[in-house]
């Protein structure tokens, strides 16, 4: 976490707000996700989940049969049966991959490209979401209570209500710890506000 602190900076500005070093990593991760996503497409977003699970529960389906043949070559049963696992989990990952850029060129031959695109932004957005979420979540539980890295930050009150629904995961204990440090930050935002807007009319009532 000191990180965030060694990154904090005074000279980047949001609409006139001061953004802190979280800030800057929710920024970072948003823009990565988003070009990330629109460079790759949606189809080659999905493909990769989509391998990853049908690469799983293929493994986990058919190694012991795959087996013998790794044994075959592997003396040892136990590096026999990792060898055949990671063999169908690759294979089946490999075949998705293959399947998802003949989509996407046939997309591009449709004259879709763009929809892919645009969707494969999106679907990148949703992830930085999550990834932020999940961040800000861990952050609440386990830093300090009123730790200025979240307390000052412009950005996590629009990441904490997406927090609040994967808190609704968390063990009882981490859960009642998240809610008790979320509510005193909150204060700390709504404050935090107020000041932003009384400057703001100040300012403007100067000039």
């Amino acid at each position: 976490m000191a990180v965030f602190k060694l990154f904090t900076v005074h000279a980047g500005l949001v609409g006139g707000m001061i953004m802190n070093g979280l800030d800057i990593f929710f920024v970072v991760v948003l823009g990565f996700f988003l070009f990330r996503g629109v460079f790759r497409g949606l189809i080659l977003e999905i493909s990769s989940i989509v391998g990853l699970i049908a690469g799983f529960m293929v493994s986990n389906r058919y190694y012991m049969e795959l087996q013998p043949v790794a044994n075959r070559v592997i003396s040892n049963p136990e590096w026999a049966q990792v060898a055949a696992y990671l063999g169908i989990f690759i294979s089946v990952m490999f075949v998705v991959a293959l399947f998802s850029v003949f989509l996407k060129k046939l997309l591009k031959l449709i004259m879709l490209g763009w929809l892919d695109r645009i969707g494969g932004g999106l679907l990148g957005l949703i992830k930085a979401g999550l990834i932020c979420s999940l961040t800000l979540l861990v952050m609440t539980v386990f830093l300090p209570e009123e730790d200025e890295l979240i307390t000052t930050s412009k950005i996590s009150p629009y990441v904490h209500t997406m927090s609040q629904n994967l808190a609704r995961y968390l063990p009882e204990e981490l859960k009642d710890k998240f809610m008790d440090k979320a509510s005193n930050a909150r204060s700390f935002w709504e404050d935090g506000w107020d000041e932003l807007i009384g400057s703001k009319k100040e300012n403007e009532n100067n000039e």
